[in-house]
């Protein structure tokens, strides 16, 4: 059990919203059941964006089991735009630059799953009346150097919103809001070790190899979970390579195409 912020803890007290994003993985496993040792099910939100084909299959079906085992509410949420369509409009714009987001632009994150579910969550505690929200990620500092210097726990002035009082006398409750990460110094073997002692099997794609679980093709997975996407999602694959063919940008920062990478080649359209 890693070590429990006083500020989150007093939020649990006092009744906070705790809302888990969960991708599918093993992060966001952890992450439940790290929340769960500590906070009430009823005070707890399991969400999950949903990329369409761009994800896994399974991964929200993994998400929803998640949150079964944890007792607690779960939500899917999704982009009014897909993966592809982002890359498509880019392109179509701006074919001067970059069509795929990279690791130092991740729009892929940001507008597919970041800004759908904080949108998500606000709506659910405005509904709920909470007036506390922690935002919960299963952000782990062996993943990068760059998660590694994240705080376990931060105030998020950009969502915060102080209470106002009219001059009319009415008064509009505020709402604080917490970034948490729960397993941020949690070690990969210990995020396995504590998924098997709840009793819970991580997505298939683990046992096929894979690092990282969440999107199908991921810019920020290696060469091997590359590879394991494209054989085990062809399709997605020849939809990926085909846009890469035809923008003439690569979808791996490393300038590689997919088909130098996977040694898959691209169909013909």
């Amino acid at each position: 059990m890693t070590h429990i912020p006083d500020q989150i803890l007093r939020a649990a007290d006092q009744g906070a919203l705790f809302a888990v994003n969960d991708s599918g993985g093993k992060d966001s496993a952890a992450s439940g059941l790290a929340i769960k040792s500590f906070v009430d099910p009823s005070q707890i939100l399991v969400l999950h964006a949903t990329l369409g084909e761009s994800e896994w299959p399974g991964a929200l079906e993994q998400a929803r089991t998640h949150a079964e085992h944890i007792g607690a509410p779960f939500m899917v949420v999704q982009a009014k735009k897909t993966f592809l369509e982002m890359v498509e409009h880019r392109f179509q714009t701006r074919p001067e630059v970059a069509s795929w987001p990279s690791p130092a632009i991740r729009t892929c994150t940001s507008d597919l799953k970041s800004q759908p579910l904080k949108s998500a969550i606000k709506r659910y505690a405005k509904e709920h009346e909470y007036t506390t929200v922690v935002n919960v990620m299963g952000l782990r500092a062996e993943e990068s150097q760059r998660r590694a210097s994240k705080e376990t726990c931060v105030l998020s002035e950009r969502d915060t919103i102080k209470p106002k009082l009219y001059k009319n006398g009415h008064y509009e409750r505020g709402r604080e809001w917490l970034e948490y990460l729960p397993i941020h110094d949690l070690t990969t073997e210990v995020v396995f070790g504590t998924i098997a002692d709840a009793g819970l099997a991580p997505h298939y794609a683990y046992s096929l190899g894979n690092e990282r679980v969440s999107c199908v093709l991921c810019i920020m997975g290696c060469r091997s979970d590359l590879q394991n996407g494209a054989r085990h999602n062809s399709s997605v694959y020849q939809k990926y390579a085909q846009l890469e063919e035809r923008t003439g940008w690569t979808f791996s920062p490393s300038r590689k195409t997919l088909p130098e990478l996977t040694g898959i080649p691209v169909e013909s359209c």
